[in-house]
């Protein structure tokens, strides 16, 4: 039924692009601070090797929990290495919020509420291009999934987006980025398979 990879039923289906899959390495880590994880696996992991937005690429590797329990993709607050579409390289020693640079690509700007935690901007606002990179494959997200038009503000009427701050983490790529995909975990050989979602 819905576990088995062979079952043809149509209402079992989801259309996917062959041509855009990748595998990776499942890291099971300890990223909470809990007794029980010290010998007991907390979270399965992977590593993506970067974020594509609009004319920036970050580079950096950090574990990344795939969860489909959590709505948003919260994302680093570190150095990252930053490649403008141009070639320029910023390698420099400041710490960059990479939630903010994305937020900041939206039009209008997305500008963080405290008090949901999260960045809203106007709900018809156009988001960037978003992607995650993972071994030599970049998924891209489908836009319509980086506003979240369920979460208002009632005070300002501003819709929320899909990419937050993760601060010193643990970072996940949510259901914002999971739904842009299909995945296969194979834990018996360690490993995750990921094939593009067709934008709906």
């Amino acid at each position: 039924m819905g576990n088995d990879l062979d079952d043809d039923d149509q209402n079992l289906s989801i259309p996917y692009s062959p041509l855009f899959t990748s595998m990776t390495a499942i890291d099971m880590v300890d990223i909470i601070d809990r007794e029980r994880t010290a010998w007991q696996p907390s979270f399965y992991t992977v590593v993506p090797k970067g974020f594509h937005c609009g004319r920036t690429t970050t580079f950096g590797e950090y574990p990344f929990i795939l969860d489909t329990a959590t709505s948003l993709i919260y994302l680093p607050y570190s150095e990252l290495l930053c490649v403008l579409s141009k070639g320029s390289k910023d390698d420099s020693d400041m710490m960059t919020d990479l939630a903010e640079v994305i937020n900041a690509q939206f039009d209008p700007p997305a500008k963080y509420n405290y008090y949901y935690g999260s960045y809203f901007t106007e709900c018809d606002a156009i988001p960037p291009s978003f992607g995650v990179q993972i071994e030599e494959t970049t998924f891209w997200v489908n836009p319509k999934d980086l506003l979240n038009k369920e979460v208002k503000d009632p005070e300002t009427g501003y819709c929320q987006t899909g990419i937050s701050d993760g601060g010193e983490g643990p970072f996940i790529l949510g259901a914002a980025f999971l739904t842009n995909v299909v995945v296969s975990m194979n834990i018996a050989s360690g490993r995750v398979e990921f094939w593009s979602h067709e934008f709906y």
